[in-house]
């Protein structure tokens, strides 16, 4: 009798490992179509990216080569916008060539007053 309730307790036990086995892989494959479709998903998805940037990327080019066109068109407008941007580099340029200067001029009157603040007899405010 000890031998039959050791084959029944090992028949138990085999019969509940291979129930844990068939629910693992029962779960395994559940997991696996669910990956199937995310896949597609996934797929259709970046199909649908790249699509949108290759519409992007051919509109980008038909912009560019309108704008090409225009300039040769308008030369005047280009020449007309050139000129002002150099016009503005240049205002800019001397504002801050001005600033540098009167910037120059505050260090060395600040650097003279530190030096001998006695010497101008006051006059480091008169200068402004």
């Amino acid at each position: 009798m000890a031998e039959s309730e050791s084959e029944q307790a090992e028949s138990r036990s085999l019969e509940t490992v291979l129930g844990e086995l068939q629910r693992r892989l029962d779960d395994a494959s559940g997991a696996l179509e669910r990956l199937k479709v995310q896949q597609a998903a996934s797929s259709s998805l970046l199909g649908q990216f790249q699509s949108d940037l290759n519409a992007a990327l051919a509109l980008s080019r038909e912009l560019k080569g309108l704008v090409e066109q225009k300039a040769e068109e308008s030369p005047g407008v280009v020449a007309t916008l050139q000129a002002a941007v150099d016009k503005t580099r240049e205002t800019v340029a001397g504002q801050v060539e001005h600033v540098r200067e009167r910037a120059v001029a505050a260090f060395h009157r600040i650097k003279g007053d530190s030096d001998n603040p006695s010497e101008d007899g006051g006059r480091a405010n008169d200068r402004r």
